[in-house]
């Protein structure tokens, strides 16, 4: 009966010592949740120009923010830069270089199933993100499925199940250092870094390497004029005016931003007369005049004085010159 009594106490023991590591093993924090937790803190982070990386640095940014936020930035480079500061408000910068309508999806409902209070959006879309819109599904990227959670949430549809343990899924395929702390002194002026509010502290780079650039607008305009056959999703705008419905009942001001081309680009190519310009622009009035939505810029970049001295590349603008043509207040 002791030897009975003895083993019985002997797998008792053994399996609470298998439970207790196997909470550990759940809570302890990934490097990637690591190098978020470390910027919210306040040291800076390189910026590494891996989407896959911008995507879980971001995603680990909300789940570990644990406060209300004024101000909420969800966009794609362009608005990378855009802090505080420029804002005018307490601010999380959420924007990914190469994103998508599905990224930005993907953003706000983890916004949403973290339930991150936020009281103004700012958001910009390119000219072609809406255009060939397919609802996603969750093999290559565990976040389409809380972008499907947020399709279900201003839909009013049973609210899907979006995959939380998503570091699970992280690949640290570049072998980033992601556990160190940078402080202001240590910046090399070079580089890329993220600042505590998470928006893009730029390298000295694009400056010196802007002829190497603009080199390649030739190549750029033979891309670029494939978007005169692009037309605007129908499910994508559907699901673009519900989610402005989702900001107006949660009270959250809406800014739009209109990010223009270069205007060598806009004019050689007569992006003008092109009907995606004149949808997304439509799209966007409509959505100030039905929906109480402000917006920022324009497509054409003659409508709000930038010129070629305003761009860095066939892309982007200058964070300064940016700053000149948008406003915040």
């Amino acid at each position: 009966m002791k030897t009975l009594i003895k083993k019985i106490l002997t797998i008792i023991m053994l399996l609470s010592l298998t439970f207790s590591f196997t909470s550990f093993a759940a809570q302890s924090i990934t490097p990637i949740e690591q190098n978020a937790i470390n910027i919210l803190s306040g040291s800076y982070a390189p910026y590494y120009f891996s989407k896959n990386h911008q995507l879980y640095l971001k995603a680990n940014a909300i789940k570990n923010l644990n406060r209300p936020i004024h101000t909420v930035i969800i966009g794609s480079s362009h608005l990378q830069s855009l802090s505080t500061s420029d804002v005018g408000a307490d601010c999380i910068n959420l924007s990914i270089g190469g994103g998508t309508f599905q990224d930005k999806l993907n953003i706000l409902g983890l916004l949403d199933y973290y339930n991150i209070k936020y009281s103004r959006v700012i958001m910009d879309f390119t000219l072609t993100e809406l255009c060939n819109y397919i609802k996603a599904d969750t093999k290559s990227n565990p976040f389409n499925s809380f972008g499907n959670y947020f399709i279900s949430v201003i839909k009013n549809k049973k609210k899907s199940k979006p995959i939380t343990n998503f570091n699970n899924y992280y690949k640290n395929e570049e072998d980033f250092d992601l556990t160190k702390k940078i402080n202001e002194y240590e910046l090399d002026k070079n580089l890329f870094y993220y600042r505590n509010d998470f928006s893009t502290l730029y390298g000295a780079f694009i400056y010196e390497n802007r002829g190497v650039y603009m080199g390649e607008l030739n190549k750029l305009i033979d891309a670029e004029s494939n978007i005169k056959n692009f037309k605007v999703s129908s499910e994508a705008k559907s699901i673009v005016i519900d989610t402005i419905k989702y900001f107006n009942k949660k009270n959250i001001k809406v800014n739009l931003m209109m990010v223009p081309k270069p205007p060598v680009i806009f004019d050689k190519l007569e992006m003008h007369k092109y009907q995606v310009v004149r949808e997304m622009t439509e799209l966007f009035i409509n959505l100030v005049v039905y929906y109480g939505c402000r917006i920022e810029g324009a497509y054409d970049p003659h409508y709000i004085g930038a010129t070629m001295d305003d761009f860095y590349d066939g892309y982007h603008m200058y964070p300064e010159s940016f700053k000149k043509f948008y406003h915040f207040d």
